[in-house]
């Protein structure tokens, strides 16, 4: 049998070990609570659906604007 150790598995231990320390950091210095940042999370989504919204509204409207100036100038040449 064969019982070489794989190169890679020193390096996959200490990305996990990496991993469960930042994790267990993370929690440990959060600057807020869970609830807090779902909500700060939430409001901030909320914010961007609305900013984009009006940006695909404003962006369609000079498009369709461009393509009806830009046929009226077809049709009359």
């Amino acid at each position: 049998m064969n019982n070489r150790k794989s190169p890679y598995t020193g390096v996959f231990a200490i990305f996990i070990v990496g991993g469960l320390i930042g994790a267990a950091l993370m929690l440990l210095l959060a600057p807020q609570s869970g609830k807090r940042t779902r909500r700060s999370l939430h409001r901030a989504s909320n914010r961007l659906q609305r900013q984009t919204g009006r940006n695909v509204y404003r962006t369609t409207k000079k498009v369709n604007k461009f393509v009806h100036t830009f046929l009226e100038k077809l049709t009359l040449s």
